[in-house]
């Protein structure tokens, strides 16, 4: 039983090491992503504006 107990406890240590990157990645493409949005013109918005 032992050994189901640390399999488990290192199974959800992984995976809240695979969250941490997940997280670190969403951060890392929103900042990204609102660094190219502040580049662009306002001319940009208006034409990416439906009718």
């Amino acid at each position: 039983m032992d050994a189901a107990v640390a399999a488990l406890e290192a199974t959800v240590a992984a995976d809240d090491v695979a969250d941490a990157a997940v997280e670190a990645t969403t951060a890392t493409l929103s900042a990204e992503l609102a660094a190219a949005l502040a580049s662009l013109p306002a001319s940009a918005y208006l034409s990416a504006t439906p009718a």
